[in-house]
């Protein structure tokens, strides 16, 4: 309990430093508001999924370790795809009786929490972020992880530009459409955001995940924080794009 709420405190932090960037782009852009929800929303949303997917990965990995027994050298285990490896250990199980099936206690201990193997990150080896981030791994490796970060983030660019239209119908009674340079600069800074928060989100993970600290309770907050404070920022800049394009939001809005 004493850990969860410094996440929680952190992400109201995040969040109230977008408070003069959206309080500036409100006062200059009439519709800023508007897009601002859908915006901080969607990214804050998705990069949040993508926390909990490695920190549920994590733990399903730490179960099926403390279930082996103590000789097994996990890193000659094969690594099968996450459906899959409920069904190898189940099969591995057959015949067994529930007193063997009990996880052995005394495997659970500090450095066993380190010994866990992924497709995505090998805990038994010194990590460096500044690699992650540079080669923006969390999009580019492959595996269950990789796929997933790529399928989520192509989810972006059918659902901004769904959303923009909704969002423009309402304020026009549905009489007009948004511009497509606007769909472009607002799909565009989306995906930057996603995209950030991707790696954030892969980074956050491991880090408390070695610090011993729930990634499912720390994780998820300071992305949706950091969602709030890059989404803000990135749509600044898109409604500055379009302004130098010298376009509108839709045709006669006025940016």
């Amino acid at each position: 309990m004493k850990y969860g709420w410094y996440p929680v405190f952190a992400s109201m932090i995040l969040s109230n430093l977008s408070g003069p960037i959206s309080q500036a782009s409100i006062a200059r852009f009439k519709t800023f508001a508007l897009f601002q929800v859908v915006m901080n929303g969607a990214g804050g949303n998705l990069g949040a999924i993508f926390a909990s997917k490695l920190s549920t990965d994590l733990v399903m990995a730490k179960a099926e370790l403390v279930g082996r027994t103590p000789t097994s050298d996990p890193s000659k285990q094969p690594m099968l795809p996450v459906p899959f490896r409920r069904i190898s250990k189940n099969l591995n199980q057959l015949g067994q009786i529930r007193a063997d099936l009990e996880p052995n206690q005394d495997l659970v201990d500090k450095s066993y929490h380190l010994e866990i193997r992924t497709d995505w990150v090998d805990m038994r080896e010194q990590q460096s972020y500044a690699r992650t981030w540079m080669t923006v791994q969390a999009l580019t490796q492959s595996g269950d992880m990789g796929r997933f970060a790529r399928m989520l983030i192509m989810l972006i660019i059918p659902g901004q530009a769904l959303f923009s239209c909704v969002v423009v119908g309402r304020a026009t009674s549905w009489s007009a459409l948004p511009s497509f340079n606007f769909v472009l600069c607002l799909i565009v800074a989306s995906l930057l955001q996603v995209c950030i928060l991707m790696m954030a989100a892969r980074t956050l993970v491991v880090v408390l995940w070695r610090n011993r600290i729930d990634p499912d309770n720390g994780a998820s907050p300071l992305v949706c924080g950091l969602g709030d404070l890059f989404g803000t920022s990135l749509l600044t800049l898109a409604y500055l794009a379009l302004a130098e394009l010298g376009d509108e939001v839709w045709p006669g809005e006025g940016l």
